[in-house]
């Protein structure tokens, strides 16, 4: 609050305080009709409007006057033993409050894919009639750019294509032109970025042929292939048993013991009934197993094969301005590069 602003207010309210609220409500509206105050003069200044226009029975305005109040000052407070006819404008004021979840401001971003910047704003009592942005580019000069109320304001910033940040300043200005909201300011302004980019390098390629691109997670292919080759563990297992149970059941009905006790009489499909069934089941189930697993274990693979290696080599990163350098990562468990033919591939483990 300026020296200058800060005598009006002192003057208003010791014209309030002296019971003259007629004349300490005239002083302040006709401060704030200058249109040139700041958020903390327009909170003082209100306060007196509202006591005033309370006294007066103006019961209206001073609900409105405590309404913007609280809009910038949302902690204030009156004294608790005012009468009950000075309070009850405010508290209902603070009731208006309590029954949104919005306050005040505006909050801003940049948008890459458009190249600009977005400010959301939230106006709950519908005290701004204006916003003013002032945005630069770094080491650039001042642009501004006056809108209508809105909840969201878009501002083109074409320096985004190459520059990864922008200082900026933000005003609220209500139907006077007082300044009801601020952030930033050209002696202090805001900043705000666009997230670093990360470098990877296209594998043999030289310096012309490298491309910016996202880093990729490999944990997805490492655990897929961990999965797939787990199963194909657990088939080769089931079909070596069921490998097993037939070569028992085989042997079985191979024995003397289907033979009877008078071979003659009895073939051994009679004397051990199901038994080569179960045995050709059995046999042909581990054939199954056995499949599977072998198509699980090459997908394993190849899973692995194919896993990203989840980050470029920082020295072989072109280096770019503005860009943070991506950590070099663990080679991957399966590395793999050309291998024999037009589309072969060979693949070393590491451990």
């Amino acid at each position: 609050m300026s020296a200058q602003s800060q005598e009006v207010a002192r003057t208003a309210e010791t014209a309030r305080r002296r019971g003259e609220h007629e004349r300490a409500r005239r002083i302040a509206r006709d401060a704030l009709e200058q249109g040139t105050s700041e958020p903390d003069d327009v909170a003082a200044l209100q306060r007196v409007i509202g006591l005033a226009s309370a006294a007066l029975g103006d019961a209206d305005a001073a609900r409105d006057a405590f309404t913007r109040l609280l809009a910038i000052t949302p902690d204030v407070r009156l004294d608790t033993d005012l009468p009950a006819e000075i309070r009850s404008p405010y508290l209902e004021a603070r009731g208006f409050w309590t029954g949104t979840t919005d306050r005040l401001g505006v909050q801003v971003e940049l948008d890459e894919e458009t190249s600009s910047l977005v400010a959301r704003a939230a106006d709950p009592a519908r005290m701004v009639s204006r916003y003013r942005v002032r945005v630069r580019s770094e080491g650039g000069s001042w642009r501004e750019v006056a809108r209508a109320p809105s909840d969201v304001i878009t501002i083109p910033i074409p320096e985004l294509t190459t520059a990864r940040s922008v200082e900026y300043s933000v005003a609220m200005l209500d139907e006077l032109g007082n300044r009801v909201y601020r952030r930033g300011s050209d002696e202090s302004p805001e900043r705000a970025e666009l997230a670093p980019i990360e470098v990877a390098v296209v594998p043999g390629g030289d310096d012309a042929s490298r491309a910016l691109a996202p880093a990729v997670d490999p944990t997805p292919f490492y655990v897929a292939g961990a999965a797939l080759a787990a199963g194909a563990i657990g088939l080769a297992v089931g079909g070596g048993v069921s490998t097993s149970e037939a070569h028992r059941l085989a042997g079985e009905w191979s024995s003397d013991a289907c033979l009877g006790a008078a071979p003659e009489l009895a073939t051994r499909a009679e004397t051990c009934p199901g038994l080569d069934d179960s045995a050709r089941t059995n046999e042909t189930i581990s054939f199954v197993l056995y499949g599977i697993g072998g198509a699980l274990l090459v997908a394993a693979i190849v899973t692995f094969a194919v896993a990203p290696s989840g980050s470029s080599r920082a020295d072989e990163a072109p280096l770019i301005e503005g860009a943070e350098p991506v950590a070099e990562a663990p080679a991957p468990m399966f590395g793999c590069g050309a291998g024999p033919g037009e589309i072969g591939v060979a693949c070393g483990v590491s451990l």
